[in-house]
């Protein structure tokens, strides 16, 4: 199990059905190698002719554990409590789930938030 210092800043939200809960403010790079593990443990690699490798299967089961891992890593409460969060997050009603599964998403650097105008005219 992968330990969040308790000193770390969080934030209280509310979905739009009333479901409250609360979610560290940052992740570290700590939290982040910890929810990539699953993926890199899952790879299956295979030699190319000249001598390099490339990655030959991946098990599709791995999406489940590095989102699994995304809410470990970034839920701090459901409704108060800390306890069994996973296993409450999933009993939630889809849309419940998918608001607080977009912050989280948002927190752990999965979802990226689009580039202004100004810094796509800047790179051309």
């Amino acid at each position: 199990m992968h330990t969040i210092d308790s000193t770390r800043a969080k934030t209280a939200k509310t979905t739009s059905a009333g479901t409250a809960y609360e979610v560290v403010s940052y992740i570290t790079a700590l939290d982040q190698r910890y929810i990539e593990e699953p993926v890199f443990e899952s790879m299956e690699m295979k030699p190319k002719s000249n001598g390099d490798q490339e990655m030959s299967s991946l098990k599709g089961s791995v999406i489940h554990k590095v989102q699994d891992r995304r809410f470990e890593v970034a839920l701090v409460s459901l409704n108060g409590s800390s306890e069994n969060i996973l296993e409450r997050l999933l009993n939630l009603p889809l849309p419940d789930f998918t608001e607080i599964k977009e912050v989280v998403a948002e927190v752990t650097g999965e979802k990226k938030a689009p580039s202004s105008p100004e810094s796509k005219s800047s790179m051309s």
